[in-house]
């Protein structure tokens, strides 16, 4: 059978108050997907964004939720996006890579729990994506080591 998959949206930042609302009605195994980290910071204020995303990490991991947080790297302070990523059980960066007429779009694996011993930061995988029609996103299953 199929399963529902409900959406809320938030339009005001995040604050530590409103983490339990941010949770509300997530069990064990849901999924919350925070589209955009500036939408949990303050305007202006990236370096208020850490209390709030430690406190959604550990209440998440607590709740057995599992966050993803979409990220653009450049629109928070450095040191900010650098503890995002050292917080976070997994990093996942898409980009382009060009090589010959074709831009190919890629996805590198630099962090994810469980795969420690593999990503030991001189071995990332890469695996090719793609948006296809009538099929959706896929992942090649050929991966290359950079």
């Amino acid at each position: 059978g199929a399963s529902a998959v409900g959406a809320r949206a938030y339009t005001a930042p995040a604050s530590q108050g409103h983490i339990a609302a941010l949770l509300a009605d997530l069990s064990e195994g849901d999924v919350l997907v925070i589209e955009s980290a500036d939408s949990l910071a303050v305007p202006g204020d990236g370096f208020g964004l850490m209390p709030i995303w430690h406190e959604l990490a550990d209440s998440a991991s607590a709740q057995g939720v599992v966050v993803v947080l979409l990220h653009a790297p450049g629109t928070l302070p450095s040191p900010v996006e650098a503890g995002l990523a050292e917080t976070a059980d997994g990093v996942f960066r898409f980009t382009w890579q060009d090589g010959g007429p074709v831009r190919r779009r890629i996805l590198a694996l630099s962090k994810l729990r469980g795969l420690a011993p593999v990503l030991d930061g001189d071995h990332v995988p890469i695996f090719e994506v793609a948006l296809q029609r009538g099929i959706g996103f896929s992942v090649s299953l050929e991966r290359s080591i950079v």
